[in-house]
């Protein structure tokens, strides 16, 4: 199964476990319109494609200002993003993520799909053991 990072961060919230407001947007408008919404001064617009290295690839972009959240969507969509993980073809951008951004700097830690799916499911368990994680648990890994 493969998730956005929108997608997956949606799961977290519905299991309380706690990740930056956020909102996915096809459009420079939608973008802006997400980051008046979040509020704040700094935001992360963030190209939702299946694949890592995002950032070092130019689908992560800082904002400042509503018009650089404006300029950085607009230079996204409809573009195709190469990493690594894509192939010299490239994955097209069809939506970003704006998110709340931090003056802080966070740890990324990738991992593999297995993993990180195994993760997310154990933190759903902790949190919250009695909710509906069975539902989004693969039958191979039921217990």
């Amino acid at each position: 199964m493969n998730l956005h990072e929108y997608q997956s961060k949606e799961v977290f919230r519905e299991f309380g476990i706690p990740v930056p407001p956020g909102r996915a947007a096809r459009s420079a408008d939608e973008a802006v319109d997400a980051a008046k919404s979040l509020g704040g001064q700094l935001w992360v617009v963030k190209a939702q494609v299946h694949a890592g290295g995002r950032g070092k690839a130019g689908g992560v972009k800082l904002a400042r200002d509503l018009e650089a959240v404006r300029a950085a969507t607009a230079d996204m969509l409809g573009k195709r993003l190469v990493t690594k993980q894509t192939g010299p073809e490239g994955l097209p951008i069809e939506t970003v993520y704006v998110e709340c951004g931090s003056e802080t700097i966070t740890l990324l830690v990738s991992t593999s799909s297995i993993a990180t799916w195994s993760l997310t499911l154990t933190a759903m368990r902790v949190m919250r053991p009695e909710a509906k994680a069975a539902r989004y648990w693969p039958a191979e890994l039921k217990r």
